[in-house]
């Protein structure tokens, strides 16, 4: 068996706690629609096939990694209260990988800002990753490598994205899908626990799921107008507005996406649970990048786990939040709300799989044992916790050129 065939092991290592944050704004899927020139039926058998029925969407001035690092923030501080409160010492994290496709900034890494913000020591790794919605296993993946080689002994995993800014509200394929969160998962060593990844990818594919323009392939020009080829606005058979310029914008091949989703993911999980020495009755939980319902609801009919063993309600009550959408799940899922069990709130799983894929095109796979996991509910982003607003922002820069 090759390297390549074979999934990695890595040992003392567990998911220790993870959080999530969203912003307040929310979308309703049929009041959009409808403003959008869909009827009430059209509206409703839309939302019914999609599994959505709202979106979150953060305001301008708040970025990914402004809901990351009140995920993160919040998650540290639980952390050392259930340590011993405000006399312990502060949780100390050898490394910090932020997963995101809209950083703040082309340079600095957004870690290296959040490190700061943090107060995590200067001996901290940072790093930033771009993985699509593979990227939050991705992320667990680079953490617990740096645990099961001695390399650290705590990783601090943030992904979120604010994935409307991306997004033509008067294009049907993309706008309806997608939302914005922020997340935070802290790893740590742990003898006798284990992580078992297996990925993939085909990078051939990488039209499929794009932002085109505005990188350093197709840059966004000042010098070129409204009227000038990049900036042009080209409509598809059924009216939705594509163009290379608005600074990005999503363009995606809905039945391609589709297709690698229902056949190359359901593989990818039957070979992972083979490897693994696993049958699909052996999961308690089958945990899905919440892409769309009919999607998930055929990879697990595919991979013969129940639908009661795939947890999808995010889906409808955030939309497609890409990489952060299984941990906003699983806090989703598993969160005790309000400090105390209640006879609702679930057990973590002593045995679960994450699956993300999409952008790249890439797909992975993690199975490992949540019971020891701490999950806090998903939160709402709070308004102290906002960013600068443009012009704000826009006025510092200026001041700081002219005092340089």
């Amino acid at each position: 068996m090759s390297a390549s065939d074979r999934p990695a092991l890595l040992e003392n290592v567990r998911l220790s706690a993870v959080n999530a944050v969203l912003p307040a704004g929310e979308i309703i899927f049929e009041e959009e629609a409808l403003a959008h020139g869909l009827s009430q039926d059209e509206a409703r058998r839309a939302a019914a096939l999609s599994g959505l029925e709202r979106r979150r969407i953060a305001p301008p001035g708040v970025t990914a990694l402004d809901l990351c690092l009140a995920a993160a923030a919040g998650l540290l501080e639980t952390v050392k209260a259930d340590a011993g409160g405000a006399a312990s010492p502060p949780i100390k994290v050898d490394a910090l990988f932020f997963v995101s496709q809209s950083p703040d900034y082309l340079l600095p890494a957004s870690a290296s800002i959040i490190q700061g913000r943090l107060n995590l020591p200067d001996s901290c790794l940072c790093m930033d990753m771009n993985s699509g919605c593979a990227g939050y296993v991705m992320g667990l993946l680079a953490c617990a490598s740096l645990i099961a080689c001695g390399a650290a002994e705590r990783t601090l995993l943030l992904v979120g994205d604010t994935q409307g800014r991306f997004l033509n509200p008067a294009n049907r394929v993309t706008a309806p899908l997608f939302g914005d969160a922020g997340t935070a998962t802290l790893l740590e060593k742990a003898p006798g626990e284990s992580m078992n990844f297996h990925w993939g990818g085909d990078g051939a594919k990488y039209e499929h799921l794009i932002i085109p323009g505005g990188g350093a392939r197709l840059p966004q020009c000042p010098e070129e107008g409204p009227e000038a080829p990049f900036n042009a606005v080209v409509a598809d058979e059924r009216g939705n507005p594509w163009t290379l310029g608005d600074y990005g914008q999503l363009w995606m091949d809905g039945v391609g996406v589709f297709s690698f989703g229902v056949s190359v993911v359901p593989a990818h999980i039957k070979e992972h649970l083979a490897l693994a020495g696993l049958a699909p009755e052996d999961l308690d939980s089958l945990v899905l990048h919440q892409a769309n319902r009919l999607m998930l609801e055929t990879i697990a009919q595919k991979c013969r786990v129940p639908l009661s063993r795939t947890p999808m309600k995010t889906l409808a009550r955030y939309g497609n939040l890409g990489a952060a959408s299984i941990p906003t799940l699983l806090c989703d899922e598993f969160g005790r709300h309000g400090g105390a069990s209640r006879p609702e709130d679930k057990a973590p799983p002593a045995k679960a799989m994450f699956c993300g894929f999409g952008a790249g095109l890439s797909w992975a796979s993690c199975v490992l044992s949540l019971k020891k996991t701490l999950f806090m509910p998903p939160s709402t982003l709070k308004e102290t916790d906002y960013g600068n607003d443009r012009a704000t922002s826009i006025q510092n820069w200026h001041r700081r050129f002219a005092d340089a």
